[in-house]
């Protein structure tokens, strides 16, 4: 990834978008264990299920925090870039 305008926006795009597989794996986890807990109940799997939903209560924060990172990306540094590359150009044109 090259760290410029349309870096900065790729950048974005991708942390948006593993936002998204981060909620469906967790999703995906949670289903699995369930099933697992109601097969085989024990007091490790309930150990398991307890840190499971730890981490789950969790996810929302930090799916969130990666999509503010985007967003940044997005709506601050990808402008920032644009506006040194258009100055850069203009000064090597002039």
């Amino acid at each position: 990834m090259t760290f410029d305008y349309d870096g900065a926006l790729k950048a974005a795009d991708d942390l948006n978008s593993g936002a998204g597989k981060i909620e469906g794996l967790i999703s995906d986890l949670e289903e699995e264990m369930t099933s697992i807990f109601n097969n085989y109940k024990s007091d490790s799997a309930t150990e398991i299920m307890e840190k499971l939903k730890s981490v789950k209560e969790k996810g929302p924060d930090f799916v969130k925090a990666v999509q503010d990172c985007a967003k940044y990306l997005k709506d601050e540094v990808a402008p920032s870039y644009l506006k040194v590359e258009q100055t850069a150009a203009e000064k090597v044109g002039a």
